[in-house]
């Protein structure tokens, strides 16, 4: 896998690997242009969850579960591909066309509150790896003895 990729998910709790026949499957069987590299850290990790370089909290999806997951959301959202979730209330999702990443709350979402977080998976990574900000400009972090602390 990609040296800048590793660096970005060293921390996360991965899954055991996929049959390589059954992940082939899976993936062939959606639409979705998947990017190149977000698939190997699939086919690698079948996802994992933890945060990402001390920034924000996610979930990756096992490929098994993407299907799933995805099933009943399509209706409101039919060009992104869910792929994965902070836990709460935000899901990470690639345009189905541009294989773009993007970020939007489960509730309510719609074009306008749909943020673009990466032209490749590298760049999801990062974004994933800042700390979690509201609008308002408020601050949430944890430094290196898992203490958290609030700026504004």
């Amino acid at each position: 896998m990609n040296e800048y990729i590793t660096k970005y998910i060293k921390d996360l709790s991965i899954n055991s690997p996929i049959d390589s026949t059954k992940f082939s499957e899976i993936i062939n069987s959606i639409d979705c242009n998947f990017p190149d590299d977000y698939l190997e850290f699939l086919r690698e990790t079948n996802g994992g969850e933890g945060t990402i370089a001390n920034g924000k909290y996610v979930q990756f999806w096992r490929a098994e579960d993407l299907i799933k997951y995805n099933g009943g959301f399509g209706e409101f959202t039919p060009d992104f591909f869910l792929i994965a979730s902070d836990g709460g209330g935000t899901g990470f999702a690639i345009r189905r066309k541009e294989g773009t990443f993007v970020s939007f709350p489960f509730i309510g979402a719609d074009e306008d509150i749909i943020d673009d977080v990466g032209k490749v998976f590298r760049e999801f990574l990062a974004y994933l790896s800042l700390p979690w900000t509201r609008p308002d400009g408020f601050e949430f972090e944890e430094d290196d003895d898992d203490n958290a602390s609030m700026k504004w």
